[in-house]
């Protein structure tokens, strides 16, 4: 009804989210904003996880794809490693179908 009382639904509180379910929606938050942010200097060097999240890559296939010649990586420290936004550029252009070389 319109113009009477609330029902019973429209007055009950959501439900909460359970801690994995909320872990879970911020990691896709995450990786939307990721992968919708505009890297316009080539010079600035994504993490690894930034660097899937922008090719649209899991972490799994970001390794593959490194291990089977990616673009150059830039290595922070023994464990910590990343990409330039330019390398990738350039690695994405040789990619496409049809690419001059």
């Amino acid at each position: 009804m319109f113009g009477g009382l609330p029902t019973a639904e429209a007055i009950m509180a959501p439900k909460k989210l359970t801690k994995k379910r909320l872990a879970k929606q911020r990691a896709q938050q995450h990786v939307q904003r990721e992968a919708s942010t505009q890297y316009q200097n080539d010079d600035q060097v994504l993490t690894f996880k930034q660097w899937c999240a922008l090719n649209s890559f899991s972490v799994p296939t970001g390794n593959r794809v490194l291990k089977r010649g990616g673009p150059p990586v830039v290595y922070f420290s023994a464990r910590r490693r990343g990409v330039r936004v330019g390398d990738n550029r350039k690695w994405q252009e040789s990619r496409m179908r049809g690419a001059v070389s």
